[in-house]
């Protein structure tokens, strides 16, 4: 299956109308994505406590893994540091 026919099957329309122009059949697999990101978070559904984060992803398709880390801001200068990853198929705490 090319590449093009595998992201038609996977992917919502308007992405895979945007992978199918920029990538072509034939081209080397994306080793690694990493983005930075910047926001607010809360722990839970139901609170009202909003906290700002900064955070770096980097995935890794090959190996269907990600690894988020995370700078959380609790009160002013009081930070936490939050782990979370994924590798191959398998959540590091179960």
């Amino acid at each position: 299956m090319s590449l093009k026919a595998e992201v038609k099957v996977c992917i919502q329309k308007p992405l895979a109308r945007y992978f199918r122009t920029v990538l072509q059949n034939n081209q080397k697999n994306i080793g690694r994505v990493s983005f930075q990101q910047i926001g607010k978070l809360r722990t839970s559904t139901k609170s009202t406590n909003w906290m700002f984060f900064k955070a770096e992803q980097q995935i890794f398709p090959a190996a269907k893994s990600f690894l988020w880390n995370a700078k959380v801001k609790i009160w002013s200068f009081l930070y936490i540091q939050v782990l979370d990853s994924y590798a191959r198929g398998r959540w590091p705490r179960t």
